[in-house]
């Protein structure tokens, strides 16, 4: 009995003298894969340009890395209008403000107006694209210039303002003139030419 029980105890002893020695002595640990989430911000053309920032890593949800470990987050460069003009929708029973082709632009009731920032980012601003602009846009018929106006955005980016309110699309409205904006979760509204929210 005490023969088989030595028998036993030198092949586990073996066992674990190979499984030791398959690994190099010296060899580092296995690198987790790189982990990258790309955010958008807004616009329809592809950055050429990636501005990184890093955040950390939350053990919370399924398959993230190890704690500690560097989320690379990359946010596209948005792409500016350089001659954006502001012009009067007049084919609604409100006359609202839109771009000089006709977009409907909106403000959201999350922002404060005549605060320098927009709480419309990330997730937000994939669905409600900020009007990006190089320089303060031209005012249209009927547009307030002394109204329009500029914010800078978390990421360097320019936004449009017209009396205080930073300017947005809607990416459901896919034709000029429509307005399908102010039908969701009652925070976004149309801009009457006085800079004021439209009542929905």
């Amino acid at each position: 009995m005490k023969s088989k029980w030595i028998l036993t105890l030198t092949l586990v002893l073996s066992v674990m003298a190979t499984a030791c020695t398959s690994v190099p002595t010296g060899s580092p640990p296995p690198e987790h894969t790189p982990f990258i989430v790309v955010t958008s911000e807004a616009t329809i053309e592809p950055a050429t340009t990636k501005r990184p920032r890093t955040a950390q890593v939350s053990t919370e949800s399924p398959g993230a890395p190890e704690s500690g470990a560097t989320l690379m987050v990359t946010t596209p460069t948005l792409v500016a209008h350089p001659d954006m003009k502001v012009i009067i929708n007049n084919e609604g029973t409100s006359p609202f403000l839109a771009d000089k082709e006709g977009r409907s632009l909106y403000v959201y009731m999350m922002d404060s107006k005549n605060s320098s920032t927009s709480a419309c980012v990330d997730d937000c601003a994939v669905d409600w694209p900020p009007l990006i602009v190089s320089t303060t846009p031209a005012a249209g018929a009927g547009v307030d210039a002394s109204l329009l106006g500029t914010l800078s955005r978390e990421n360097g980016s320019t936004q449009a303002t017209y009396n205080g309110w930073p300017l947005y699309y809607y990416n459901m409205d896919t034709i000029p003139g429509t307005t399908n904006g102010p039908t969701v979760n009652g925070l976004w509204f149309l801009l009457s030419p006085s800079g004021e929210p439209l009542p929905h």
